[in-house]
């Protein structure tokens, strides 16, 4: 029987880990070949991409406070998506019955997408609301399938 091979990174914390289980299973009986992996990962060399991940890092820790504040004064956040630009007018709409739904003070993030054809999206929080027309089509679509 050819022995087990287990494989580490080179760092000593994964020899520490390596050689642990290689003793554990050749305490059982095993016969055991350690192997260390050597990969292109092992160090960031580029420093463009280290700068990218804090960068995404702190963008995450900013977000996550704003959140923070915005829960501490009775705030939510909504993302609407439209077929077109909204005007002023029904923006503002939006955002009242988005505030009269919700109870509390709404801040919306608008984003378009003419394939929605018309209607709108809505994201608050976990929970959306499709009303765009392009997903009623596609139901109408399928209804009429069905009926075939």
């Amino acid at each position: 029987m050819s022995p087990l091979p287990i494989g580490s990174r080179g760092s000593q914390l994964a020899l520490w880990q390596a050689n642990h289980i290689a003793a554990l299973l050749r305490d059982r009986g095993h016969e055991v070949e350690l192997e260390i992996i050597k990969t292109a990962g092992d160090k960031i060399t580029d420093v463009a991409l280290a700068k990218a991940v804090l960068e995404d890092i702190a963008g995450t820790v900013v977000r996550g406070y704003r959140a923070l504040v915005a829960k501490h004064k009775g705030e939510v956040s909504a993302e609407v998506t439209l077929a077109e630009q909204p005007s002023e007018t029904h923006l503002a709409a939006i955002k009242d019955a988005l505030a009269a739904a919700t109870k509390k003070n709404v801040q919306v993030q608008v984003k378009v997408d003419p394939s929605l054809i018309g209607g709108l999206v809505v994201k608050v929080g976990s929970r959306m609301v499709d009303s765009s027309l392009r997903t009623k089509l596609n139901a109408i679509k399928v209804a009429m399938q069905e009926a075939h």
